[in-house]
């Protein structure tokens, strides 16, 4: 939500190709919330229906935590001091 936030109202840009595409296509950037929550509720689905190991299972889905939060922080972050 930070990137959608920064780019939409402080005139921030999107470094990656496909955000970038579906900006385009789509003529804003609050098309990416719906698109990452289904990406996310789609790997928790395959990973809890796949996956036999219960640590292997908590394990991936804290690596996806830990993988998302990372950048949303740093743009939270950028945002609140003015980078």
């Amino acid at each position: 939500a930070s990137t959608v936030v920064a780019v939409s109202f402080y005139d921030y840009g999107e470094k990656h190709v496909l955000p970038n595409f579906l900006f385009g296509l789509f003529g804003t950037a609050w098309v990416m919330l719906p698109l990452k929550f289904f990406v996310v509720l789609a790997a928790l689905y395959v990973i809890d229906r796949y996956e036999q190991d219960e640590f292997f299972r908590n394990f991936i889905k804290f690596a996806i935590v830990t993988v998302t939060l990372g950048p949303g922080l740093r743009n939270t972050l950028r945002l609140a001091m003015g980078v």
